[in-house]
Formats: structure tokens, sequence, C-alpha cells
């Protein structure tokens, strides 16, 4: 049982380090948009 919520917590991790990529990516390239606007 820990073991497993031990692989579920890296799970989330990873999920969350996705998501906060995922999200610099596109604030980026909002960014890049509206300069170049």
């Amino acid at each position: 049982m820990e073991n497993l919520n031990d692989t579920f917590e890296c799970h989330l991790q990873s999920k969350e380090k996705t998501v906060m990529t995922r999200s610099k990516t596109i604030s980026g390239t909002l960014l890049t948009s509206i300069k170049s606007v």
C-alpha cells in the first residue's frame, strides 16, 4: 500500500511539472504575440 502511494505521489508531481511547463509555454507565447502586435 505504501509503495502504491509513493508511485501515486510521483505521478502527481510529474503531472504538476507538465502542467507548469505547459502554462509557462502558453504565457511565453502570449507575451511574444502581444509584443509583436
